[in-house]
C-alpha cells in the first residue's frame, strides 16, 4: 500500500512540474476482501484454545496476561470489524495448548452449530532491548517485539483445518542523556504488549473478515470557474454537487484536456460511492482524452492507466465479497 501512495505523490509532483493546472491528493477508506472466503451465511465461531504462551524471560509480564491481552484484542479486532455479526467467541474448558485434532474439530462445529470456527492455538512474544550512544552527550535506545500467531480455521465438509502462522514486528524508540534516561523513555511494558498485541490482531482479523484499507487518489484542479466551484464542494465534503459540476463541465466544453480532468475526478466520485463499473468507465473516457492530447510518456496517462487496473481489482474483490450473504452488511 506504501508502494501505491509514493506512486501517487511521485505523480502529483511529475504532473505539476508540466502543467499549470494543480493538483489534489485525497485518501479514503475501501473495502478488501479477507484472504479466506467464508463458505456459507452461518457466524465464525473464534475459540480460545492456547495453553502455554512462549514469552522471554526477560520481560515480568504474567504469560497469562499476555494471552488474554491478545484474545482479548483479537476478538476486539473481530468484532469491530464492518462485519462483526460474522463472528460469535468461545472459550475452551480445558485449553490443548495445540491445534485442535480434525475429528474434534467436526464434533466441536457441529455442537456450535455447523459454523467455521477460528482456534487460537499458540502465542509467541520474543522482546528485544537495545541501547547505545550515538556519541558522548547522547543515547539511544530501542524495544522490539517480533511476534508470532498460529491460528487454525475449521470449515464443516471441507477438507480439512487450514492453520496459518500470522508474524508481525513492532518497535519503539527512546532516547536521553544516559543510558538509564534513554531505556525509561520507553513506554511502559503494559502499554507496548498491548500496542503489539492490537497490530498483530489486526493482522489476524483481516485473515478472515473484510477491512478497511485507505487509499490515495488525485484528482484534477483547473482555473475553469466550475472546476474552482466544484474543488470547493469537494473539500467541503459535499461530493454529490462537486459531481454534478464536473458533469456539466464534461458534457459542455469542447477543451479535451478539460474533459479529462472532470472525467477523471468523476471516476473518483463513483468509486466512492462503491459504482465501480461506472468509474472504470469514466477513468477510460479520461485516458482517452489525455491521450489525444499528450503523448504516450504523459504521466497524466500513465497516472490514469494505473488507476483503471486498480479499479478493476475492486470489481473483482466486490464480486467475491456479493457471493456470500454474511458479506451485505452495511459497510459505512
Amino acid at each position: 500500500m506504501d508502494k501505491i501512495k509514493y506512486y501517487i505523490l511521485a505523480t502529483v509532483i511529475m504532473i505539476t512540474s508540466v502543467s499549470c493546472s494543480s493538483l489534489r491528493y485525497v485518501e479514503y477508506d475501501i473495502v478488501r476482501p479477507p484472504q479466506i472466503l467464508l463458505p456459507g451465511a452461518e457466524p465464525i465461531a473464534v475459540v480460545y484454545n492456547v495453553k502455554d504462551t512462549a514469552v522471554s524471560e526477560i520481560e515480568t509480564l504474567p504469560t497469562d496476561t499476555v494471552r488474554g491481552i491478545f484474545f482479548g484484542m483479537m476478538m476486539t479486532s473481530l468484532k469491530n470489524s464492518i462485519y462483526s455479526q460474522a463472528v460469535e467467541s468461545y472459550m475452551m474448558d480445558t485449553p490443548t495448548g495445540k491445534a485442535i485434532e480434525e475429528d474434534h474439530a467436526e464434533i466441536l462445529a457441529e455442537y456450535l452449530g455447523r459454523k467455521s470456527i477460528i482456534t487460537l492455538n499458540e502465542l509467541a512474544v520474543s522482546p528485544e532491548l537495545f541501547a547505545d550512544t550515538l556519541d558522548s552527550d547522547w543515547y539511544l535506545s530501542t524495544r522490539r517485539y517480533i511476534l508470532r500467531a498460529n491460528i487454525t480455521m475449521i470449515i464443516p465438509e471441507s477438507n480439512g483445518p487450514m492453520t496459518y502462522t500470522v508474524n508481525d514486528t513492532i518497535t519503539w524508540q527512546g532516547s536521553g542523556y544516559s543510558l538509564e534516561e534513554a531505556i525509561t523513555s520507553l513506554p511502559e511494558q503494559r502499554e507496548t504488549i498491548a500496542e503489539a498485541m492490537v497490530a498483530l490482531s489486526n493482522k489476524v482479523s483481516e485473515i478472515y473478515l473484510p477491512y478497511r484499507e485507505k487509499v490515495g487518489r488525485i484528482y484534477f484542479v483547473s482555473i475553469y470557474p466550475l472546476m474552482r466551484k466544484a474543488d470547493k464542494y469537494w473539500k467541503e465534503e459535499k461530493y454529490d454537487e462537486a459531481s454534478y459540476l464536473w458533469e456539466y463541465v464534461f458534457e459542455n466544453t469542447t477543451n479535451k484536456a478539460l474533459q479529462g480532468k472532470a472525467a477523471a475526478n468523476m471516476a473518483i466520485y463513483e468509486e466512492l460511492n462503491d459504482r465501480y463499473e461506472s468509474a472504470i468507465m469514466w477513468a477510460r473516457m479520461a485516458f482517452a482524452l489525455f491521450s489525444k492530447r499528450h503523448n504516450f510518456y504523459d504521466s497524466h496517462i500513465a497516472y490514469m492507466s494505473d488507476y483503471i487496473h486498480q479499479l478493476k481489482i475492486r470489481v473483482k474483490e466486490k464480486s467475491m465479497l456479493d457471493k456470500n450473504s454474511i458479506y451485505a452488511f452495511p459497510k459505512q
